[in-house]
């Protein structure tokens, strides 16, 4: 797919099934592949406990990451090896059931092992807020 892409708007040739962290992308048929690789899941509405603040965990992703939450943009990282990603969220909004992540993982370098995209588990979780120091 050579598509210009943008949140909420991905070309249905663009869409196909594609596992995270359970396969690489070799082991896929995509060996090759290099450029962007969009996800996007919907997630029950969720609050954080009194004191505590929702973060989402991207707990490894080769090259680079760009996540949004409803259309807007919560983060961008680059970890270069497979490292972790950890990015505040906005208050959501209450009058929604369901809200809609997307990530897209830009996938530059040469791989010998034919990895890219989320390669661990992305999650959302409550914590105490992290010291500026610590955001990814």
């Amino acid at each position: 797919c050579s598509a210009t892409i943008s949140p909420g708007c991905i070309p249905r040739d663009c869409v196909t099934g594609i596992k995270t962290y359970s396969a690489c992308l070799a082991e896929q048929g995509w060996e090759r592949m290099r450029g962007a690789l969009w996800y996007r899941e919907k997630f029950p509405a969720v609050r954080a406990p009194e004191g505590k603040k929702l973060y989402l965990l991207v707990c490894g992703f080769d090259d680079t990451l760009t996540a949004w939450v409803n259309g807007h943009e919560v983060g961008k990282g680059s970890n270069g090896n497979f490292g972790p990603g950890i990015y505040e969220l906005p208050e959501l909004p209450s009058d929604r059931k369901e809200h809609t992540l997307t990530i897209r993982v830009t996938n530059k370098a040469i791989s010998e092992l034919g990895t890219g995209g989320i390669i661990r588990p992305v999650c959302i979780i409550a914590r105490e807020p992290l010291p500026a120091a610590e955001k990814k």
